[in-house]
């Protein structure tokens, strides 16, 4: 495998930025500091450009792991935006082998079913047993429509089997029955709640952002989700932002039906310039889709940070004036003429798209 030497990026480590060049050899990062001298295969100016570990996005809709009818094509949706890592939320088919055919890491949650307010396993175990160590824990889509969750019984339910099994759970939260606090209050520490921003009744703005104190009290991961504008408030978000209430990972809900469609090209990075232009540091939105994601799907000894020895799955994401617009369900409006684009996404020392 050629040796690959990017020069004089903005280079996140994972832990802040630093001007330094970045040697990657076979499938490791094997160097990183200012004016590195030795011979590559191949040398890039990547000046001017941000040098990150991969981006993770831990929650979106998978072709082939999902439903096809609103799942995405994994490496079509994340090699051009920088994502070298995705997590499908809600796995109903599919096992291992396919997850491992994408060239972009892919794990997965089982998708939990509910019936008349008791959670129903059968599908969801089904697919642990077949992704096996792709497979995160339990996903419940845990809304009142259609009808099917009264009370925070199937939640419970959940929470209590994943505990046992030593697995985590993603709640989807958008048209919850209970308030945010109750759903928080149920969580096992390291559980992700996915679309902590949405609108409507029992949001996380509510009693002066109660659920959000407990969430960080109690280790919970607030991940924003935002589905380009379905399941976010982006008044909320602002409000949120402005109080120091950042979330702490980034994710698209992306599926087939978001893609190249809400927005412009919606992806992870169109996520990210949108939590830019709410104010939200550079630092805060990379550590959202880097280090953070990695640590609450339990990789962090393998993504989500630049060091010597450590894979060489990487993005490099410049500035663009490309525009974005978008409004979400709520009326409000969001858009800048500023933002990121991935010039170039390595998975295990490998270039794997270039702009």
């Amino acid at each position: 495998m050629p040796t690959i030497l990017l020069k004089g990026g903005k280079v996140f480590d994972g832990k802040a930025f630093k001007t330094a060049d970045v040697l990657i050899e076979n499938d490791k990062v094997q160097k990183i500091a200012p004016d590195i001298k030795d011979a590559a295969d191949f040398i890039y100016n990547v000046s001017g450009s941000i040098v990150s570990s991969g981006l993770i996005d831990i929650h979106a809709h998978i072709r082939h792991i999902n439903c096809d009818t609103y799942g995405a094509p994994a490496d079509a949706v994340c090699l051009p935006f920088g994502v070298t890592a995705v997590v499908d939320s809600a796995a109903e088919k599919g096992d291992k082998s396919v997850a491992e055919r994408f060239a972009v890491n892919a794990l997965c949650f089982a998708r939990v079913f509910v019936n008349n307010d008791i959670a129903d396993f059968l599908v969801a175990d089904k697919m642990i047993a077949a992704y096996g160590d792709k497979c995160l824990g339990y996903k419940i889509f845990f809304t009142e429509e259609p009808k099917k969750i009264e009370t925070i019984k199937p939640l419970k339910q959940v929470c209590e089997r994943a505990k046992e099994k030593g697995l985590k759970v993603m709640v989807h939260t958008t048209g919850s029955p209970v308030s945010m606090a109750e759903i928080v209050e149920t969580l096992n520490p390291g559980d992700i709640l996915t679309h902590a921003f949405h609108g409507g009744n029992n949001t996380i703005d509510e009693d002066d952002f109660a659920a959000f104190r407990l969430a960080k009290e109690k280790g919970i991961f607030l991940d924003l989700a935002p589905a380009g504008f379905t399941h976010i408030d982006y008044m909320i978000l602002k409000n949120a932002i402005e109080n120091g209430f950042i979330p702490d990972t980034i994710s698209t809900d992306l599926t087939k039906n978001s893609a190249m469609k809400r927005g412009g090209n919606y992806s992870l990075l169109m996520c990210m310039s949108m939590l830019r232009s709410l104010g939200m540091s550079e630092e805060e939105i990379f550590r959202a889709v880097t280090c953070t994601p990695a640590k609450a799907i339990g990789k962090a000894s393998e993504w989500g940070s630049l060091a010597p020895g450590k894979r060489a799955d990487i993005s490099v994401i410049e500035y663009t004036d490309e525009p974005f617009s978008i409004t979400d369900k709520y009326g409000n409006h969001l858009e800048s003429q500023k933002g990121y684009r991935a010039n170039m996404t390595i998975i295990n020392g490998e270039i794997l798209y270039r702009r």
